[in-house]
């Protein structure tokens, strides 16, 4: 057999093949190889056989010949469907069809994902060339492998003619019924819609489909997509939980009471008040026990409630802590606002609520004793959560140690005080107390092992304050200014003291944290060494914080002396311009100002060295690492103040002068301390903006009591005569 020969024999029984398909679903078997019209004809005449003899009312789609064209049979092919005879219109008792009726599709079968990405591929390819040849004559797929017998018709008019010659009935209407015009026109957009809805919807939806989304559907298993992205924290937290509780060997656990917990867990830590303390903050504290189910089941819990923070409960939270404490509205003659008071329970409810009463005996809480945000209300309240949740799934020894973990995380109360336990060592005792009393079996060795797991999770959970990372200590503690600061949580809206309290809130707090109280350690783990290293970095971190605080309270607090001054406090974008975003950009104090890229100082000047912390002056000017939605990273004015007044006189004035609350005399008193020029610098800069209030800002530099002269030099301020005046 030549070349020839061969590619003739296969043509011809590829569409004899793809002849007996098109004849099998209309019910025939093709063994003849016959021609496109003698096929045809022979369909015909079944079909007005079948047509004369369907006088006892059968339904008609329901195992009829059918009509099949060339473009359908297209269709399908590509995407490897094949034909229903319930989905093909046929002819009624008199032989006529509307045009539009017809109604040949491919079945709605289930493609393999593979098969799919084969013909996205394969219909790329044919899509161009029936582009270039949508005129050119084809071979039908009826037609005989002899080429001398193929008959060869545009593809346009062929289609057009086949569904002119056989019209067809769509399915679903009787032999015998008669609907009418109206009935016409609705079967016709009924016809329509149906053919809109599968070929056309399936053919879309192939073109859109490529290789890279489908195998995104194949990796439903992994933790991550694949394009490297996490997953939602409700998947992780679902996820995190499955695999704890099962190492644990927990009970009962389904699908719906796993995304329970993670549902309460989200909404918890999820809300608007949450900036630091968010579900982030429950993975970073706990990927480095991974391999410690207890551990992390305590770090998922630890802070689901922070009831100083949310500033009530929400009444998911208030459902699961049902019982536990005693809410009393209190209303001072200063305020019209309750205040919520909790109190633990009788230690005699143990006999109706064992899992409540032995968080409070972790805890050490008496009979009626109120319990305060400083006693660990907040630590508190989330292991009630906690063990109420897990219960029902671990045991009771599981259920405290995972307790006392959440109560470890209490914060800065690990200083070694002579004649005094430190935290840790009040649990341990505490868990000795509740092993024996409510009968846990735990051996000594097991309890001790419980409070260095404590130490473990509590430091993770104040980590930052020991990260060599001075960006990443001042980033958090940033984002927690709004926790801790309702009023910063109105973006657009705080005033210039408000922002100034806060200032002074965390410019207080630097002050009077003892890193000595920070890290935690329970019979030498972690070991004594690396609670001194982190001590030391605290402390160091700690001392470039109180200088980056100060002097952005230093700023905040000369914006607030000009507004006390000038008619008294209001939006912080009055003086300074608006918060830039995507929107917005509008004019601020910070275009007049010294910007980080052009610095006043350089580091290899020994005088500035001297004068002032340079790393710090780098943060205030060339900006943070991250933003918040508060403050902008970058403080020119803090920076340009520092400059002038330089470490010494910064902390002359946070000492010795009353910045908050910012009164006139306050005001007059710290804008005296500074020299003459700056004010006069700043008051020009700040009425810029403020247009309502230049006239009074620059007349408040006139009426400014003469205390301190500058020396006019302009490379270094001097700051003898501000400290000289201090003192």
């Amino acid at each position: 057999m030549t070349a020839s020969s061969r590619d003739e024999h296969s043509a011809g029984t590829e569409d004899k093949a793809k002849g007996d398909v098109q004849c099998r679903v209309s019910g025939r078997a093709n063994t003849t190889g016959t021609t496109e019209e003698e096929g045809a004809g022979e369909l015909k005449s079944t079909n007005e056989t079948f047509a004369r003899n369907n006088t006892d009312g059968v339904q008609v789609g329901q195992s009829q010949p059918t009509k099949v064209t060339e473009e359908s049979v297209a269709v399908a092919d590509d995407v490897g469907g094949e034909y229903s005879e319930s989905e093909v219109g046929m002819e009624d008792e008199s032989g006529m069809q509307d045009e539009s009726s017809v109604s040949l599709t491919a079945r709605s079968v289930s493609v393999d994902l593979d098969d799919i990405v084969n013909n996205v591929a394969r219909r790329a390819g044919r899509r161009k060339v029936r582009k270039d040849k949508l005129a050119a004559p084809v071979r039908s797929k009826h037609t005989s492998p002899n080429p001398e017998k193929q008959v060869r018709v545009p593809r346009g008019a062929r289609t057009k003619d086949a569904r002119n010659s056989s019209p067809m009935k769509p399915q679903g209407l009787r032999s015998d019924e008669s609907g009418g015009e109206g009935n016409a026109q609705a079967l016709k957009k009924k016809s329509t819609l149906k053919r809109l809805t599968t070929v056309d919807s399936r053919d879309r939806f192939i073109r859109m489909l490529d290789d890279k989304t489908l195998t995104g559907f194949r990796d439903v298993n992994q933790k991550k997509a694949e394009n490297d992205k996490p997953r939602t924290y409700m998947s992780r937290l679902y996820l995190t939980l499955q695999d704890c509780l099962q190492q644990l060997g927990g009970r009962d656990l389904t699908s719906r009471k796993l995304e329970a917990m993670a549902i309460l867990i989200h909404e918890c830590m999820s809300g608007d008040s949450r900036n630091y303390h968010s579900v982030q903050h429950v993975f970073e504290i706990s990927k480095d026990y991974t391999d410690d189910p207890i551990a992390v089941l305590a770090a998922m819990f630890h802070d689901c409630i922070y009831y100083n923070v949310d500033g009530s409960l929400s009444p998911l939270q208030e459902e699961v802590l049902h019982g536990c404490f005693v809410r009393d509205e209190l209303k001072s003659a200063s305020s019209t606002a309750g205040t919520s008071h909790m109190t633990c329970r009788a230690q005699s409810a143990c006999a109706t609520d064992s899992s409540l009463c032995m968080v409070e005996s972790i805890f050490g809480f008496d009979h009626e004793e109120e319990v305060t945000a400083m006693k660990g209300l907040n630590e508190f309240l989330s292991a009630v959560v906690a063990v109420r949740q897990l219960k029902p799934h671990l045991a009771d020894d599981q259920c405290a140690r995972i307790a006392v973990c959440i109560a470890g995380t209490i914060p800065f109360r690990n200083k070694q005080v002579e004649g005094k336990l430190t935290h840790m060592q009040t649990l341990y005792e505490n868990m000795e107390k509740t092993n024996i009393y409510f009968g846990l079996g735990m051996h000594d060795d097991i309890v001790v092992d419980c409070i260095q797991v404590a130490c473990k999770v509590a430091n993770a959970d104040i980590g930052n304050f020991g990260s060599d990372d001075i960006y990443y200590f001042l980033d958090n503690t940033w984002s927690l200014l709004t926790e801790t600061n309702t009023t910063l949580r109105r973006s657009f809206l705080f005033t210039v003291m408000e922002f100034q309290h806060s200032l002074y809130k965390m410019n207080g707090f630097f002050h009077f944290l003892d890193p000595a109280s920070i890290f935690a350690t329970f019979q030498n783990v972690p070991p004594e060494e690396e609670i001194t290293k982190l001590t030391e970095q605290a402390r160091q971190n700690l001392k470039l914080g109180q200088r980056y605080v100060g002097a952005k309270l230093l700023s905040a607090s000369v914006l607030a002396a000009f507004a006390a001054l000038t008619g008294g406090d209001a939006p912080l974008s009055l003086f300074v311009g608006d918060l830039p975003s995507r929107h917005h950009q509008s004019q601020s104090i910070n275009d007049n100002l010294p910007s980080g890229d052009k610095p006043l100082f350089h580091n290899d000047d020994e005088e500035v060295q001297s004068h002032l912390d340079m790393l710090c002056y780098q943060i205030l000017s060339g900006g943070r690492r991250s933003e918040t939605s508060f403050d902008v990273k970058q403080s020119p004015l803090g920076a340009f103040l520092y400059a002038v007044v330089g470490d010494r006189g910064l902390t002359m004035i946070l000492k010795n002068k009353n910045l908050y609350p910012m009164t006139e005399e306050c005001a007059i008193d710290l804008l005296s301390c500074l020299p003459r020029e700056v004010v006069r610098y700043l008051a020009k800069t700040i009425s810029a903006v403020a247009i309502s209030r230049a006239v009074e800002i620059m007349e408040v530099v006139d009426n400014l009591p003469v205390k301190v002269r500058s020396n006019g030099r302009t490379e270094m301020p001097n700051t003898k005569t501000i400290a000289e005046e201090g003192e």
